[in-house]
């Protein structure tokens, strides 16, 4: 487990490249924060994380509003 004890945030977590690159960190023991614009996609995804693994944070954010 390369990535024991260290946190990944993952940008772009709604679709797309942003749904395997978490799976692959999980994998290799990170703890993740997953970041999206859109809440649905994000929240399903982190759902099938945590029944994995546990603990998971999500964060909605669309940086184009600032």
């Amino acid at each position: 487990m390369r990535l024991q004890d260290k946190v990944a945030i993952v940008a772009g977590a709604g679709g797309g490249m942003g749904t395997a690159i978490p799976a692959l960190f999980v994998r290799e023991g990170a703890r993740l924060l997953l970041v999206a614009r859109r809440r649905e996609p994000l929240e399903a995804l982190a759902a099938q994380i945590r029944a994995r693994v546990g603990a998971i944070g999500g964060f909605a954010f669309d940086i184009k509003q600032y």
